[in-house]
């Protein structure tokens, strides 16, 4: 699915949202094993975003395992650059994160927001504009937008915070 005027921008990002917290955490334990820093999780999590992003946009990028195999490929190729090894290790990470149902159910309650509420969310969290910008995209006053955010924010608490 090659990014195209009618595939939104988003699709990227939110596809990079839903494997972010398996790219960390098996990023993190890479790092850690090979007694790296911070800076080098950082640098093995990036590698693995960006053949995510290459992988989004071809047919197969909704299939989970395919997914994992290229985060964990992709960590592996960064780590090798760095002249060490642990690659067991890092599949056996890949495949203990279960996979982000909190994610979906925020995808699920973001749908049925009003419209102006969705725009805000949209633009504040996914698009990660300011709310200046928001309110300039979106025709309203900065206070206005502060104040539709507030709803947004005690809304999200009121309706998911069985997943706190």
């Amino acid at each position: 699915m090659a990014e195209t005027s009618s595939t939104p921008s988003f699709f990227f990002i939110e596809f990079l949202q839903r494997w972010d917290r398996e790219i960390r955490h098996a990023s993190n334990a890479a790092a850690k094993r090979i007694k790296g820093t911070r800076e080098d999780a950082e640098d093995f999590a990036q590698e693995a975003r960006i053949r995510l992003v290459r992988l989004a946009a071809r047919p197969q990028a909704g299939v989970d395992r395919y997914v994992r195999r290229v985060v964990a490929n992709a960590i592996k190729t960064a780590i090798t650059r760095t002249d060490t090894t642990a690659f067991e290790e890092i599949d056996a990470q890949i495949e203990a994160v279960p996979p982000d149902e909190p994610i979906a159910e925020v995808t699920a309650w973001t749908e049925k927001l009003p419209p102006r509420l969705r725009a805000v969310y949209q633009h504040l969290y996914v698009d990660g504009r300011t709310q200046r910008e928001t309110a300039h995209l979106m025709d309203l006053t900065q206070p206005r937008i502060a104040q539709m955010h507030r709803q947004l924010l005690d809304a999200g608490r009121r309706d998911l915070q069985h997943l706190a």
